[in-house]
C-alpha cells in the first residue's frame, strides 16, 4: 500500500536526485510540499509526479531551469505524462536485467552439476 506522505529523503530516493535540489527546486518555484507543525516537508504522490517532470526536464534534457519552466507552463500534461512513462519503462528495465541475471546464474549452476541434469519437458 501506497504512503499519504513521504519525507525530503524519501522523495530524493524515490527521484534518484539529493535533497538538497528538491529544496533548490523548490525556491525556484517549481513546487510547493506540504509542511508539517515541525516545518517538515511532506510529499504527496502528486507531488512527486510533478517533480518527476521537472526532473525529466532538468537532468534528462538537460534544460536551464527558465527553459524547464516555460516548458512546464506550454505543456505540464504532457512532460508529465513522458516522465511517469520514462520512470516505468525505467523500472521495468532494471527488473528485467534482475530476472536475466537470475536466470544466468540458475542457468549456470544447472549447467555445472555432474551428471548433467534433464529439463523436463511438462
Amino acid at each position: 500500500m501506497e504512503k499519504s506522505f513521504y519525507s525530503i529523503t524519501e522523495t530524493a530516493a524515490k527521484l534518484g536526485v539529493t535533497a538538497s535540489k528538491l529544496r533548490y527546486w523548490e525556491r525556484q518555484g517549481f513546487f510547493k510540499p506540504r509542511r508539517t507543525a515541525g516545518k517538515r516537508r511532506q510529499y504527496t504522490l502528486e507531488d512527486i509526479e510533478e517533480i518527476r517532470a521537472v526532473c525529466f526536464l532538468a537532468e534528462g534534457k538537460e534544460m536551464r531551469l527558465k527553459g524547464v519552466k516555460r516548458e512546464l507552463s506550454r505543456n505540464k500534461k504532457t512532460v508529465a505524462s513522458t516522465a511517469t512513462v520514462i520512470s516505468r519503462l525505467q523500472s521495468v528495465r532494471n527488473k528485467l536485467q534482475a530476472l536475466r541475471s537470475e536466470f544466468e546464474t540458475m542457468e549456470k549452476l544447472l549447467t555445472s552439476s555432474n551428471p548433467p541434469l534433464q529439463t523436463p519437458r511438462c
